[in-house]
């Protein structure tokens, strides 16, 4: 039986195994390839992140950001999600527009997106409501701004059953260029 706890944590090591594999290429081939960039998502319950230190009173340490923040060209951002009451799919979008508004401006919950396989790429199944639903907000608001910006679309990897975050690679027409999942197990 495939628990979501691990699916989660699984998905999040494959996202910084990617994002420390680019990182670990010789200079050279960096710098003869495109800038880059990894959306890595967290969605374990935030302490199973921290590192608690015995011997000292002071705050936990967070692993996941202080890993990557060690890596040499890396840049590290963080998003909360926490501005109003929390949605997977409504944080998920406002990653992809590059925005972030209270709950209490939309109508109603986001509708249930999950990327649907096509071809080498995905579809993300109700994202026509989702964008209606951010233009009746306002007309600023574009989910796939994020994913549109990046020149011949954005990609997805991660465990099977995990393709509802795929939303945050979708481009405006909904479309995520490149996406491929598979068991947990692979990851290791």
């Amino acid at each position: 039986m495939v628990r979501p706890r691990r699916v989660a944590v699984a998905l999040a090591f494959v996202l910084l195994a990617g994002v420390l594999l680019l990182c670990a290429a010789p200079a050279p081939a960096r710098a003869a390839s495109r800038p880059t960039a990894v959306l890595a998502v967290w969605t374990e319950d935030p302490s199973a992140n921290l590192v608690f230190d015995p011997n000292s009173s002071s705050e936990p340490h967070d692993r996941l950001l202080r890993t990557l923040d060690a890596r040499r060209g890396v840049a590290v951002g963080l998003m909360s999600s926490i501005q109003s009451a929390y949605a997977r799919q409504q944080a998920l979008l406002d990653i992809s527009q590059g925005s972030r508004q209270s709950g209490s401006l939309y109508n109603g919950d986001p509708p249930v997106l999950q990327a649907v396989p096509d071809g080498n790429g995905a579809t993300i199944s109700g994202w026509e409501q989702a964008r209606r639903r951010a233009r009746d907000v306002s007309v600023t608001l574009r989910p796939g701004t994020l994913a549109g910006a990046v020149p011949g679309g954005a990609g997805f990897v991660g465990v099977t059953g995990s393709g509802d975050i795929a939303v945050a690679a979708a481009d405006e027409r909904g479309k995520v260029a490149g996406y491929s999942t598979g068991p947990a197990s692979t990851t290791s």
